[in-house]
């Protein structure tokens, strides 16, 4: 189970994460905070729909971070990295402590972090300390500064208290860690990021465009979430600080749009591809059918995992979109537009158009939440690996049942796209 109640928590890479015996009781205690069982999977902690203030299990499981920095001065290379809150809107200029040279791996995990364990990339975040301004006008010029380098920068934060002990967790957003607000910073620019630089001064572009720009660049899809969120995209009269959450879905939201334009045009795969991936309590299966661009994405969390704790099944959530697109928000949140956007990179690099399911199991070594940044990674690492081909629909029965513990029945049940391929024919089965 998530928790269990002993002294300790294991997950895949094998090491132990703590419980001291004097906290068995609050475990114990989230029996009976937890509402009705399939709301937490629906919710993620993030539309609070069990009516409570905060979600309770994210409230258990950050009680355990408390080994924060007691220093109120402190020093060090941001990567650079900001969160912005979604109810306090406080931006948080974040730096790990004594730590100087290149730290971009504290906040972009692209390619790196997929190959880290839970507790290595917990530790490394919980390292960074951010700083927010009581007064966001006074610094935020100063913050958005920082935000065009393209190196890490050397900053050094006076706060005004000790930073809190206390570490954030959510679907959507990477671990965040201690904080405290922000007295003084200073800092010594290592050089702007031209592309950045660009759209941020270029005040009559839409953020779209911009976004399209930054990511045709080169640019990191972190990078340019971080710069959306502090409202440094998009014409003058419209920008706005975002929460890092929003940011974060709808870059992925607005490059998918973009991209799935593109591949409508490209012929179709000729044979039923399967990548797969596993990471950090997480099994990942990407179907890519013969077909028009259609795209479902499936998520079945076990009993044991974070969103279903103490549940006796396992729950499974399902989103998907037909050739015209969506225009309502997906419920599996932003795991969905992550995923989606893996998929659409790999198909432009192909110049071909497939009908995409996304197939997705959460075991009970899944043990806290890390952000979309996992989904988003584990397809891209997926689909850098060489694919099964098959080329009957009833050899996919069987692969799935071999490599998925869910039966393909269930699927089928809960979803639209597995059902529709295995039980429908098109007019060309008959030619």
């Amino acid at each position: 189970m998530f928790f269990t109640l002993s002294t300790q928590l294991e997950h895949m890479s094998g090491s132990v994460i703590r419980v001291p015996s004097k906290k068995l009781a609050v475990i114990s205690s989230l029996m009976e905070v937890i509402p009705g069982k399939s709301i937490c999977v629906k919710c993620k902690g993030t539309k609070l729909l069990c009516g409570k203030r905060e979600c309770p299990i994210l409230v258990k499981i950050s009680s355990y971070f408390k080994h924060a920095s007691s220093k109120r001065n402190i020093e060090g290379a941001s990567p650079p990295s900001v969160f912005i809150g979604s109810r306090s809107m406080r931006v948080s200029i974040q730096v790990p402590n004594e730590k100087f040279g290149d730290t971009s791996v504290y906040s972009n995990p692209e390619g790196r972090w997929i190959h880290m364990d839970l507790k290595e990339i917990v530790d490394m975040r919980y390292e960074l300390i951010g700083g927010y301004p009581e007064k966001i006008e006074k610094t935020i010029d100063e913050i958005r500064e920082i935000n065009l380098s393209k190196k890490s920068v050397d900053v050094e934060m006076t706060l005004k208290r000790a930073p809190r002990s206390k570490i954030e967790l959510s679907d959507e957003i990477q671990p965040i860690g201690p904080s405290a607000p922000l007295l003084e910073i200073d800092y010594s620019q290592r050089g702007s990021n031209r592309s950045v630089e660009k759209v941020y001064y270029e005040e009559d572009m839409p953020a779209r465009e911009a976004i399209r720009f930054l990511y045709e660049r080169g640019e990191s899809v972190y990078d340019i979430q971080r710069v959306f969120s502090l409202g440094m995209l998009g014409l003058k009269s419209k920008r706005r600080i975002v929460p890092t959450r929003l940011s974060i879905t709808a870059v992925d939201d607005s490059l998918g749009k973009e991209l799935s334009k593109e591949i409508k045009s490209f012929k179709t795969i000729e044979e039923i591809r399967i990548h797969e991936f596993n990471a950090l309590g997480n099994r990942f299966l990407i179907i890519m059918f013969p077909g028009a661009w259609k795209y479902e994405s499936m998520e079945a969390w076990y009993p044991g995992t974070t969103w279903n704790p103490f549940g006796k099944r396992t729950y499974v959530l399902s989103d998907w979109e037909p050739f015209s697109g969506r225009s309502t928000y997906a419920q599996i949140g932003g795991c969905y537009y992550a995923a989606r956007l893996a998929v659409l990179e790999k198909l432009v690099s192909e110049k071909r158009q497939a009908s995409v399911l996304i197939l997705r199991e959460a075991y009970p070594e899944y043990l806290m939440p890390l952000g979309v940044w996992l989904v988003r990674e584990s397809v891209r690492e997926a689909l850098s690996r060489e694919a099964v081909k098959l080329e009957e629909v009833k050899d996919l029965l069987n692969f799935l049942r071999y490599k998925l513990r869910i039966p393909p029945e269930e699927w089928m049940k809960n979803g639209i796209l597995l059902r529709e391929t295995l039980q429908q024919k098109r007019i060309t089965d008959f030619f």
